[in-house]
């Protein structure tokens, strides 16, 4: 059985850090301060900067991570007390040191999964409240709930791109009355939020789980569909007036899903995912659009097994991914792979205590450095699981 789970959304499925894993732990063993310094030394690899955890959380994890500068960086992801009591997590990076920032938790369960930037002011964080979408603000000052439509009793979003003020696209997924899954994508334009139509394949579910922007006319989405128990990647684009099913290639006739979409210029944009060769056993799926079509583009795949959850490109010679690898035997461990114009190469990632893995990577605009960030576990604890912020420079 793999360590780290398959959240669903439900229904969709998305490799991330579990925050799932065992709720078993000893109050006193999650002792964290709400801030950690570190200074930025070490350049040309990865490096773990300390990150805090909410001093009465028993776990925690940080699914998604977005910048605006090098002293301004957001991560986003959730914390639980006890197994009915979860929580939303907010940390920001200043320059020197991440910390805690108060964000709202309207629910019983509610988590956070990516982050999106329009500027220092204007920050953006998604999740799910129960079964319900979660939209969260930041305006400079505080965090707050913003309201978005449910079409149905069930909606997740998942993922999320920030053009503009008066620009944002949410994607996810919505369950019909009649149990038949289909996609949802929403617009935000700088009043509210509102449902986007948008097209399906899958006769049992469809999801969409990443979206990102070359313009405000030309727009990505990937994700997922599920055709008579057979799951398929899922691609789809926006012209400026409608979304529209753009063909993507698939592996096997078992499972494949994107799970992460980056663009760099209207003719070269990448997503990664996985694919299942067998039960219980991923590989990882990377797809490139060369203006024309979308091609499956090589990548090392651990003989462990492993996925590829976030991209984040930095030029065209120049983008990273980002993972967990899958052991057979022990615990999972952290996986990056970096594309250096020609080839797919795995890059060492620091060494921390396993199950651990990596669920979101980005770039700080105006450098060719990343954050990355995910879940470890406690080396004196192993049963309590704490947020994992890895840095690149």
């Amino acid at each position: 059985m793999k360590q780290f789970s398959r959240i669903m959304i439900p229904g969709l499925i998305i490799t991330v850090v579990a925050l799932m894993l065992t709720r078993v732990g000893i109050a006193s063993a999650a002792r964290a301060s709400t801030s950690s310094t570190h200074t930025l030394q070490t350049c040309g690899s990865w490096s773990i900067v300390p990150s805090p955890i909410p001093s009465n959380s028993l776990n925690s994890v940080l699914n998604g991570v977005a910048a605006v500068s090098s002293n301004d960086a957001w991560a986003v992801g959730s914390y639980f007390i006890n197994q009915f009591d979860t929580n939303t997590l907010i940390e920001h990076w200043n320059g020197s040191h991440w910390s805690i920032v108060p964000s709202p938790s309207p629910g019983s369960t509610t988590l956070l999964r990516v982050a999106a930037v329009v500027s220092s002011t204007d920050i953006w964080a998604i999740g799910n409240n129960g079964l319900l979408p979660l939209v969260e603000h930041w305006n400079g000052a505080q965090w707050s709930v913003v309201s978005i439509p449910t079409p149905s009793p069930v909606d997740s979003i998942a993922g999320i791109v920030a053009i503009a003020s008066n620009d944002v696209w949410v994607v996810g997924r919505q369950t019909q009355s009649s149990g038949l899954v289909i996609t949802l994508i929403e617009h935000w334009n700088g009043t509210q939020w509102s449902v986007v139509s948008s097209p399906n394949l899958g006769n049992v579910e469809n999801g969409l789980i990443s979206v990102t922007a070359v313009s405000s006319s030309n727009i990505w989405a990937v994700g997922l569909y599920d055709k008579s128990g057979i799951t398929y990647t899922l691609i789809e684009h926006w012209n400026g007036t409608r979304w529209s099913i753009v063909t993507s290639p698939n592996l096997t006739n078992n499972t494949n899903i994107l799970a992460s979409v980056t663009a760099i210029s209207g003719k070269n944009i990448w997503a990664v995912g996985w694919y299942d060769v067998q039960a219980n056993f991923s590989q990882t799926l990377v797809e490139h659009w060369n203006g024309t079509a979308w091609k499956v583009v090589s990548s090392p795949s651990p003989v462990q097994g492993g996925s590829l959850t976030s991209v984040a490109a930095v030029s065209a010679s120049n983008i990273w991914a980002v993972g967990p690898v899958f052991y057979s035997t022990q615990p999972s461990q952290a996986f990056i792979e970096h594309w250096n114009g020609a080839t797919w190469q795995s890059v060492s990632s620091p060494s921390t205590t396993p199950p651990s893995g990596l669920a979101g990577v980005a770039l700080i605009p105006g450098t060719s450095n990343l954050w990355a960030v995910g879940q470890t576990t406690s080396p004196t604890h192993p049963n309590v699981q704490r947020p994992l912020t890895e840095f690149y420079c």
